[in-house]
């Protein structure tokens, strides 16, 4: 699903000092994968997600994403591919306030240009309401839900499009520890359902553990890689 072979990423020039942050990044992901990002603050975290995610481009390497070599894509094409192969998931849901739950849980499928939604898709973002406990919060808008509901409404909108890979950057950093508990049990739910795999950034030792895997990054290092033991 994702190869990163040799990444580095460089800002500054000019008049500003070249500070690397990613130092010969080295990973893959296979479909149905359900991995932790972890590493401490400054580590390079949210710069790999960011081009794991066609946010940002390489200053030296290769990204595969579903075969696709996006380190050398056109923007369009980076566009395309972010919007077929992947889904976000961050620690503030981002919901649109103006509308219903299920409206936001819809707003993918516009986004990926398909131009209206059909009935298809109101079945899909029913059905995945459903399954997450929400069917009966359907038409509330964020404001009249509680932040777990919120962050479950975020998760659907993040599957609404059958992703492949769902970046998740600190989803649970905004919760309580029980919510943040239902809502791993969740992702992990989903995971195993449908097939989609989870790269999830995490601060949280005890749920990197209940991973499959735990990546480590340390001063924009990869510096360990581990399997989960049962």
């Amino acid at each position: 699903m994702l190869r990163l072979q040799g990444v580095r990423k460089r800002y500054g020039g000019g008049a500003s000092p070249i500070v690397e942050v990613l130092h010969g990044i080295d990973l893959t992901l296979a479909d149905g994968a359900f991995a932790a990002l972890v590493g401490p603050s400054g580590s390079g975290k949210s710069t790999l997600l960011n081009l794991i995610g066609l946010l940002e481009t390489p200053s030296e390497g290769e990204i595969w994403l579903a075969g696709q070599p996006a380190h050398a894509a056109s923007e369009a094409h980076r566009t395309a591919w972010r919007n077929q192969y992947l889904g976000f998931i961050f620690q503030f849901h981002h919901l649109l306030g103006a509308f219903s739950a299920e409206e936001n849980v819809l707003m993918p499928v516009l986004a990926a240009g398909r131009g209206r939604i059909h009935a298809d898709d109101r079945r899909r973002a029913r059905l995945l309401l459903e399954r997450t406990g929400l069917a009966a919060h359907a038409h509330k808008r964020p404001v009249q839900l509680s932040g777990g509901q919120q962050q479950r409404v975020a998760i659907v909108r993040a599957l609404m499009n059958r992703p492949r890979l769902v970046l998740a950057d600190e989803p649970t950093g905004n919760l309580d520890s029980r919510t943040a508990q239902e809502v791993f049990a969740l992702l992990r739910e989903l995971n195993r359902d449908e097939g989609t795999a989870f790269l999830i950034v995490t601060h949280d030792a005890g749920l990197a553990a209940r991973c499959d895997r735990q990546v480590y990054l340390q001063d924009g290092r990869l510096v360990r890689d581990s399997a989960r033991v049962a």
